[in-house]
């Protein structure tokens, strides 16, 4: 399963969507049970094109599918979101750090000093 992780992560990198999710549905073909990264890197795959409303879908799917959400997949979902100005789907997120998450206000103060400090960066 990591190995599939790690190919689904370099076909979202390079921006290959059709092919990560090829090699999703090939996980489960495989007879394996997609993981909690596996449904994160295909979300990291989707937003890395601005593919929004398929990176959601996938995100509900996680969920629905007995997985649970973990710090990188909201991180990833909350960064990304935030920067594009969805702020409504920002809320719900943040709601779902407190059903998902240890400590989720301690999480999502990171995930706020990480953004803040990468926007900065990209201002020099």
């Amino acid at each position: 399963m990591s190995l599939y992780c790690d190919m689904i992560q370099l076909l979202g990198k390079n921006r290959m969507i059709e092919m990560a999710e090829q090699l999703f549905d090939e996980v489960k073909e495989d007879g394996l049970k997609p993981n909690t990264r596996a449904y994160t890197e295909l979300i990291g795959a989707y937003l890395q094109v601005g593919m929004i409303e398929k990176a959601m879908e996938t995100y509900d799917r996680l969920k629905s599918s007995g997985c649970s959400p973990d710090k990188l997949t909201f991180t990833i979902l909350l960064r990304n979101l935030e920067n594009v100005g969805k702020e409504e789907l920002v809320a719900v997120l943040k709601k779902d750090c407190i059903e998902y998450l240890e400590y989720p206000e301690r999480f999502l103060e990171d995930v706020k000093k990480k953004n803040s400090k990468r926007q900065q960066l990209d201002l020099v």
